[in-house]
């Protein structure tokens, strides 16, 4: 039996950057000269992460436990961080 994975009334949620990207599409159809800033891919922008980061990623591939699940809201430690800082 499937169980249904979306609430009833989620299919008339929007995602408006989508509409936005049609649109900016439809602009430059038009022969406009667009300059699409990235919304989330860090490596469009040219970013890249620190060689220390991933040393720290790499060692923890070596951890059976890297490959388990987290809590379904993160981390514990990870969630209590900001305020412990304070």
């Amino acid at each position: 039996m499937r169980q249904l994975l979306l609430r009833p009334g989620a299919e008339e949620l929007t995602y408006e950057i989508r509409g936005i990207v049609k649109k900016a599409r439809q602009v430059e159809a038009l022969g406009y000269s667009m300059i699409w800033e990235n919304i989330g891919d860090p490596i469009q922008k040219h970013n890249h992460v620190p060689d220390w980061m991933k040393a720290i990623i790499a060692d923890l591939l070596k951890e059976d436990k890297t490959y388990g699940y987290a809590d379904s809201k993160g981390v514990l430690e990870t969630r209590r961080f900001p305020s412990s800082i304070e």
